[in-house]
């Protein structure tokens, strides 16, 4: 993994565009935004020890979220290419990795599921903030199918 500073609003990965690759959060403060119909919802703060571009290693599609340093940051980071060449090459010692990078997409996935709906009775229900609950709407809807906003 190659070392990364960050100064306070330098971009780490940018909604849309492809991201540096896998990345943990070595020192510092990381804010997370989605942007939606020129619209910008905070997903909040992340801390040292956060893993972050996960998604794109499973995809290989471009950044779901633009994130950005809230003060100065190290980040270590390991690309698409070293990744899969550490899969193909050490497949036991990259097992464990594997499983707590599936474990952080379906921590995160629950965390966002909770945190716009409430189940009552086997019936979901967006639970948002009036002037809020057509952006999260929106949001939903993109992640869900980027092809649509």
């Amino acid at each position: 993994m190659e070392p990364r500073s960050l100064a306070a609003g330098d971009e780490l990965f940018t909604f849309g565009a492809p991201g540096p690759g896998l990345c943990v959060l070595v020192e510092g403060s990381l804010q997370v935004l989605l942007e939606v119909d020129g619209e910008t919802l905070d997903l909040g703060a992340l801390g040292p020890g956060a893993v972050l571009g996960e998604i794109q290693l499973v995809d290989g599609r471009t950044s779901t979220a633009t994130v950005r340093a809230l003060d100065a940051s190290r980040v270590l980071v390991m690309g698409p290419d070293t990744f899969q060449r550490l899969v193909l090459s050490y497949p036991e010692q990259a097992g464990p990795l594997l499983e707590h990078l599936t474990a952080t997409l379906a921590s995160r996935l629950r965390r966002t599921s909770e945190g716009v709906l409430t189940e009552d009775q086997d019936n979901w229900t967006l639970q948002a903030p009036g002037s809020q609950r057509s952006l999260v709407e929106r949001a939903l809807s993109w992640l869900l199918d980027p092809g649509t906003t």
